[in-house]
């Protein structure tokens, strides 16, 4: 009988867990989407190459983000016609020369060493996604 009165208890408890969590993070569901994500920044790179931000789009489906914009840190608006696959990755550089793979860009702006914040934004202006980024050191 004691491992029954046992079991409503444990429910009563993974509910109030759920619920306390869906209520904690709620805010963060209205502050960003994250379909698409910054997922990588170069903002401290050797001599002579360029700044970049690595974009990620973790859906299953293509993701149309033409006019999307980088914003804060750096300046970016995706040209018209800008499709990310599923499951893929696109770089916006300071530079579009000199890399290995193909990037958009230029952006506008430099992203300081020290660290700043990223935004996206739809083409709404809706945010997409925030990353605040620094070397580490104090």
């Amino acid at each position: 009988m004691a491992g029954h009165d046992e079991k409503p208890n444990l429910r009563s408890m993974a509910a109030l867990v759920l619920g306390l969590t869906l209520h904690l993070c709620s805010p963060c569901a209205l502050l960003a989407d994250s379909v698409v994500v910054i997922n990588e920044i170069m903002f401290h790179p050797r001599a002579a190459e360029p700044e970049w931000i690595e974009l990620y789009n973790q859906m299953g489906t293509l993701v149309d983000v033409s006019g999307w914009s980088l914003a804060g840190a750096v300046e970016y608006t995706f040209p018209a016609g800008t499709v990310l696959a599923a499951d893929s990755y696109v770089v916006v550089a300071s530079a579009t020369g000199g890399m290995a793979a193909p990037v958009l860009g230029p952006f506008d702006g430099k992203l300081s060493n020290g660290g700043e914040e990223i935004r996206l934004l739809n083409n709404s202006g809706r945010l997409m996604n925030r990353v605040r980024y620094d070397d580490g050191e104090d």
